[in-house]
């Protein structure tokens, strides 16, 4: 849908919701601005074309595509967005991977923008540019890889049960020094992790309650910030 509609600037809030006979792939113009609330929910389309080069794009709004079928796609963000919504892709199941490398003015990923994304497999890496990690924004990502918050060095908070559950995370997992909290739950039953490192986190004041909860496989010793004032039962 929308493959002629090369000047469209907008895809307006409820644009396509629940159009249960719009089948196929909706095709993201290059001058497209923003796309709206529930832009998509709920609507019968299967792929996404062309977003990664949708390069005046700033904004996809919330619940813009919210439990689509989007099978086995790869869901690039492009440089230009600075705010993925809340539940933007939640319950997105089929989609194959989250490639946020390029998406260099993403400063925020509202609740819950890709809790659910089942199938997402291989790495996750945040840019510089992120600012915060909302509540659930990647949980139960249960195939995720690997999280990787190396480079996100203005990075200051995790919010609640934001990688929850992602089962399959493997290695350490890095905590830069910009972090100033990780929230409840925040990283709760990633099972597979075998390392965290707080090295450098000099500005970790907070650590609430089932951070790390259910992270059996982290061995060896973890070194406890010196501004850590408030460490939960983690």
């Amino acid at each position: 849908i929308m493959t002629d509609a090369t000047d469209l600037t907008e895809i307006g809030d409820y644009a396509f919701n629940n159009c249960n006979n719009a089948y196929g792939t909706a095709y993201i113009g290059d001058k497209v601005k923003r796309i709206g609330h529930d832009a998509f929910f709920q609507s019968e389309i299967s792929g996404l074309s062309n977003l990664e080069n949708a390069l005046a794009l700033t904004e996809i709004g919330n619940n813009a595509f919210q439990s689509l079928r989007l099978g086995g796609i790869h869901v690039t963000i492009p440089q230009n967005v600075k705010l993925i919504g809340s539940s933007a892709f939640y319950g997105c199941d089929e989609i194959g991977t989250i490639n946020l490398i390029n998406a260099s003015s993403l400063t925020r990923i509202a609740l819950g923008a890709f809790e659910y994304c089942v199938s997402v497999r291989s790495e996750l890496r945040i840019p510089q540019s992120v600012l915060t990690i909302n509540r659930d924004t990647f949980a139960q990502c249960r195939s995720l890889e690997t999280i990787n918050l190396a480079g996100a060095s203005h990075l200051t908070g995790i919010g609640n049960q934001a990688f929850i559950s992602c089962l399959a995370a493997t290695g350490e997992l890095y905590i830069p020094q910009s972090v100033l909290t990780i929230d409840d739950a925040a990283f709760f039953r990633c099972q597979n992790l075998d390392n965290i490192n707080l090295a450098d986190a000099n500005e970790l004041t907070s650590i609430g309650t089932l951070a790390f909860t259910g992270c059996n496989q982290v061995g060896g010793t973890i070194a406890i910030p010196g501004k850590l004032t408030g460490l939960s039962d983690s």
